[in-house]
């Protein structure tokens, strides 16, 4: 059997990124007869698929569907995908069509140093003021990237901003 006579697609839900030595598999354990590997368990998309540091496969990632652990990589706009695998002339040849989901509540995270922007952290009136502010500016950046044509999406996003003090 010639690999060139198969496509072959390696699907797993494990991190791919190390946490710890046990809790990941790296790239290099993954066959290298493989076309492309469907990586879950990962929360950030990145649906294109990219080539793999170790071997011959491409790699998609398509992430969570919803923000379930409401970190950075949660905030990137969701996709799933259409595979789709052709013979042409003897040899395989895939593509991958990546779909936006458009009923993904938006999520928008940011940081602020109040020292940079010159906050005194012991004026409680100032902190206040200024993370109103930054609130209200991520809740219009959620409208803007709410879908206008999809009535379904909901419409309050997730909103987590991390201030950092001293």
């Amino acid at each position: 059997v010639n690999k060139e006579d198969w496509f072959n697609i390696w699907i797993m839900q494990q991190n791919r990124i190390s946490h710890s030595s046990k809790n990941y598999i790296p790239e290099v354990m993954i066959p290298n007869f493989m076309d492309i590997d469907a990586w879950g368990n990962e929360h950030e998309c990145r649906i294109q698929p990219e080539a793999s540091a170790v071997a011959d496969f491409m790699i998609t990632q398509p992430g969570s569907t919803v923000a379930t652990s409401l970190c950075e990589g949660e905030s990137k706009d969701k996709y799933c995908g259409i595979l789709e695998v052709v013979a042409v002339n003897n040899e395989t040849k895939s593509r991958l069509t990546p779909i936006k989901l458009e009923t993904v509540r938006p999520f928008i995270m940011d940081t602020i140093v109040l020292e940079a922007l010159g906050v005194d952290c012991n004026d409680e009136e100032a902190v206040i003021d200024i993370l109103t502010i930054t609130v209200n500016e991520m809740i219009e950046t959620s409208k803007e990237k709410h879908s206008k044509t999809n009535k379904n999406q909901p419409k309050k996003p997730l909103i987590r901003l991390r201030v950092e003090y001293r």
